[in-house]
């Protein structure tokens, strides 16, 4: 019988979560390359700022160094500073010292004493580069500052508006100087490159994010349809079962009928047939009531594997181990295969679990299996029997495998019907109560075969329940 296993629905939980976590990596890895994009556009637009902002304090620096070659008064970096402000973008420009006095500042009407406290200044760890940072200004101003150390030639003074009673620094005192530019274009900037960067972000998921919909409704829908057609043979499968068993139980009930009128007819011809035997003279006549003889003792084996065919379910479940049954089985027809010259092996498993049988039912349809092994090797041969635990099913397997002639393929799908055999003097009822047995037990029986190699059956019988 065919055998149709359904798919387990874990598999497609399973492929399901898969296409979800590769779904999510994928997001993942998208989200990881826009914040870095984010992060590189902002880096090119500070360093753009910075490099904006270095280019004028390098212009200041250098006109203070022309301007004092020319030798001009100490007005001159307060204007130039002035000047230099006047650039769109520019919110101030201040040159201070070390302890954060204001030397010079773009804004003459705000000049204050201090810029910042000292700690302030040395925070800064200005140095000969420039560096930058996010600072608020007034009325809440975000306000990109740059600042350095402020390099002119030596000796320049301060201009004339610093307050007088502060002290003038040393000549080798370090001055800072530092540009505030809006940073409100560079946040905007960054804001837009930010919408940006999520806008194609979220189109790269959503197509990804669509790829592997689509790839997870083809693999249901392959999956699906897998299962569909596995379940449409199950259908086919129950089916032909289901017409099998109608079929053997209305040739069952007949048989019974059948059995019983025919038997004691039988019982009386061969009584008639033996008490001639004795009484005929001739060889001649004498043979004939032999013959007769013959074929009622083959027409009560015909009836006897219908009745048999034909019993009731009368089958008594309770645990059993398999080996002791099949030994038992093998004693029975020992004798038939050594006057065959054939050998018998059984290799039983260690550690089987108990299985649920009528040993007595059971011993019956394995006799019969051994038999006809028996019986398609003519002289010599192999019966080799062994048992296992089936992982696949987790049932008790018990494989019979014989070196004799084998079935053709195109008997193999209908051997386990009634009358149907492949000798001359078998009644066909034997694979057929077999096959009964076993699905009384909750089991199952299969066989390969090929002409000429011999044949292999599996019987699958369920454990007995703890």
């Amino acid at each position: 019988m065919k055998r149709v296993n359904l798919p387990q629905h874990h598999l497609l939980y399973r492929s399901s979560w898969f296409l979800i976590g590769a779904a999510l990596i994928l997001g993942l890895v998208v989200l990881t390359m826009a914040a870095r994009n984010a992060q590189k556009e902002k880096e090119r637009m500070a360093q753009h700022l910075t490099d904006r902002a270095a280019a004028l304090i390098w212009a200041l620096e250098a006109g203070s160094r022309t301007r004092m070659a020319m030798r001009a008064g100490n007005p001159y970096l307060q204007l130039l500073l002035e000047e230099t402000a006047k650039q769109p973008g520019i919110v101030y420009m201040a040159v201070t010292d070390g302890e954060g006095n204001i030397l010079a500042h773009s804004e003459l009407a705000e000049t204050i004493a201090h810029f910042a406290d000292p700690e302030g200044i040395a925070a800064l760890n200005a140095s000969d580069s420039p560096q930058w940072r996010i600072v608020t200004g007034p009325d809440a101003v975000r306000i990109f500052e740059v600042y350095k150390i402020f390099s002119p030639l030596p000796g320049l003074e301060r201009g004339h508006h610093r307050r007088r009673d502060a002290a003038d620094p040393a000549p080798e005192e370090v001055r800072v100087i530092l540009a505030g530019l809006d940073a409100r274009p560079f946040e905007e900037a960054l804001d837009a490159d930010l919408r940006s960067t999520v806008l194609s972000s979220l189109l790269v998921g959503f197509v990804a994010f669509g790829a592997v919909v689509s790839l997870f409704w083809a693999h249901n829908y392959r999956v699906s349809r897998r299962m569909l057609q596995d379940a449409e043979a199950f259908a086919v499968d129950l089916q032909q079962q289901l017409r099998r068993s109608e079929r053997l139980s209305a040739l069952g009930n007949l048989a019974a009928g059948v059995a019983h009128e025919i038997r004691n007819p039988l019982s009386s011809i061969k009584g008639f047939a033996t008490f001639l035997l004795g009484k005929m003279e001739k060889e001649h006549d004498a043979h004939a009531a032999h013959m007769l003889i013959q074929e009622v003792d083959r027409l009560n084996r015909v009836v006897s594997g219908l009745l048999e065919f034909a019993r009731p379910d009368d089958i008594r479940l309770a645990p059993a181990a398999l080996a002791p049954v099949v030994r038992h089985a093998l004693e029975l027809c020992a004798s038939d295969a050594a006057s065959k010259d054939i050998s018998v092996r059984f290799t039983p498993a260690p550690d089987l679990p108990l299985i649920a049988a009528d040993a007595d039912r059971l011993a019956q349809a394995l006799l019969n299996l051994f038999l006809n092994a028996i019986q398609a090797m003519d002289t010599g041969g192999g019966l080799d029997i062994s048992s296992c635990r089936d992982q696949a099913t987790d049932k008790v397997l018990l494989r019979i495998a014989d070196t004799g002639a084998g079935i053709a393929p195109e008997a193999l799908a209908a051997i386990f019907d009634p009358y149907v055999t492949g000798r001359s003097s078998g009644t066909g009822l034997g694979l057929a109560i077999v096959h009964r047995i076993v699905e009384q037990h909750g089991g199952e029986i299969r066989v390969e075969s090929a002409v000429g190699k011999g044949s292999v059956f599996f019987l699958y019988l369920p454990p007995a329940e703890t």
